[in-house]
């Protein structure tokens, strides 16, 4: 049963992305919401830069088809996955907001440690770390409070940044 909804989740999701593509792509070419090519980008040519919002609305709307159809009860609408949606639909804005008018690093940064740290608030958190796959302990090294809010801060804060640090190629 878990794995027919998560491939309907998917399948429902590829649907609505591949039939919003063009729509992003007519909006973005429209209002000139393009990425210009220069000699750092390894695209020849302008690339729309709201592309990204057909990706999240599909997966979102699938998201929400299938709460309907199933019900809130459903494992896959527990608090802690609503709250990861809550922050990735907050950082996906700041992306968006910076595609569009250019934020400034310092701003962008702020913002994500507001929210990562909102994350961390609201039980999304690194508070362990478990090295038994390096066979090097059994047992899992269990972090204190503190620590874990500057760890959970920092991972969310840079696979973030490391992402959209990967300059030249757009649509990543």
């Amino acid at each position: 049963m878990q794995f027919a909804i998560l491939a309907s989740i998917c399948l429902i999701s590829f649907v609505i992305t591949y039939g919003l593509v063009p729509v992003s792509l007519g909006i973005g070419l429209k209002y000139n919401l393009t990425d210009k090519s220069d000699h750092r980008k390894k695209n020849k040519k302008d690339l729309v830069r709201i592309g990204g919002c057909s990706i999240f609305l599909g997966f979102f709307i699938s998201l929400l088809f299938v709460n309907l159809i199933i019900g809130r009860d459903f494992l896959i609408f527990s608090n802690e996955i609503k709250t990861f949606f809550i922050g990735s639909f907050l950082l996906f804005l700041i992306g968006i907001f910076d595609d569009i008018f250019n934020i400034s690093p310092l701003k962008r940064l702020v913002f994500q440690v507001g929210i990562a740290s909102y994350l961390w608030y609201s039980g999304i958190f690194i508070n362990t770390l478990d090295f038994s796959w390096l066979g090097l302990s059994a047992e899992p090294i269990f972090i204190p409070r503190l620590f874990s809010f500057v760890i959970t801060i920092l991972w969310i804060s840079g696979i973030v940044n490391a992402i959209n640090w990967i300059d030249g190629l757009d649509g990543l």
